[in-house]
């Protein structure tokens, strides 16, 4: 009797605790300099890893979908559908790197063609959330020394951040 309560409750801590949170974040800041957006946007590789099977029917781990040359190209397409930047025109961005952590957590590198920055921006960050209705991603936008930060939630998927052009 007590190996099978111990059995019970340890699978029952483990469904519960698969998983605390959900969460991507997306780090951006603007190159005056070469006038390039430079993204790093991390979330979590097992996440990431599964919606991109299912969405992409692909069979391979992440790890092994980014050395891929025609994987990696699908991967950051699907991201980019989930991720805009938007100035008076939507904004392309190249993948210019990624690295999957040991701690469990995926980093993809971007960087936009040059790029003229007016006095706001439209930005759409709903990766994930139709996967996972706890889903929550933020922004910290870096622009002329000024950080702009923002949540998206289910609810509020679009956001729009006034500059300081100074």
């Amino acid at each position: 009797m007590k190996t099978f309560l111990l059995l019970v409750s340890i699978s029952l801590s483990m469904s519960l605790s698969a998983h605390e949170y959900y969460f991507a974040f997306a780090e951006v800041s603007y190159n005056s300099i070469t006038e390039k957006i430079e993204i790093t946007l991390s979330t979590s590789a097992h996440d990431i890893e599964n919606e991109l099977q299912d969405e992409l029917h692909f069979d391979n781990d992440l790890e092994s979908a980014l050395k891929n040359e025609k994987l990696t190209s699908e991967i950051s397409s699907y991201i980019q559908q989930h991720f805009k930047i938007k100035t008076k025109e939507l904004i392309q961005f190249d993948l210019i790197g990624t690295q999957v952590q040991l701690n469990g957590i995926v980093n993809f590198y971007f960087e936009s063609v040059k790029t003229t920055i007016t006095d706001e921006i439209v930005v759409v960050f709903d990766l994930l959330m139709s996967r996972f209705k706890e889903q929550q991603n933020k922004i910290s936008f870096n622009f002329r020394g000024h950080i702009y930060t923002r949540p998206f939630l289910q609810d509020k998927r679009t956001q729009i951040i006034y500059l300081d052009n100074n």
